[in-house]
């Protein structure tokens, strides 16, 4: 979650439009993988539902330089049973494959699956 604030507010080639409503945060601290402490400058009526946003994995997007170009804007990353391979829009529709060893439940389909 602090990757992710820092990333969105850090970043100039990124104004994301949710940007404004972090104006009162001084600080964003994670002493440890299950806390997040976040300080404010002064009360705010947002303070809780501003962080209820996608959360970016650090290791992917550390090293984007645009991130409105990203391939991982058209590819993201999910936790559910399947990983998508081919973006929507892109010609073929979109395609995934199974997520394994992951999930101890077998997926539906243990080949590509493409939706037109």
């Amino acid at each position: 979650m602090k990757f992710t604030y820092e990333f969105s507010q850090l970043r100039t080639k990124w104004v994301p439009p949710y940007k404004s409503d972090f104006k009162f945060v001084e600080s964003v601290e994670t002493p440890d993988d299950y806390t997040v402490r976040i300080r404010y400058s002064q009360p705010y009526f947002k303070a809780l539902s501003i962080w209820m946003m996608g959360i970016l994995p650090e290791h992917l997007w550390k090293d984007e330089k645009d991130p409105m170009r990203s391939r991982l804007n058209k590819l993201p990353v999910g936790t559910g049973p399947y990983r998508m391979t081919q973006p929507s829009g892109s010609i073929g529709g979109l395609s995934w494959r199974p997520m394994r060893p992951i999930f101890a439940i077998r997926p539906l389909s243990n080949d590509k699956s493409t939706i037109i």
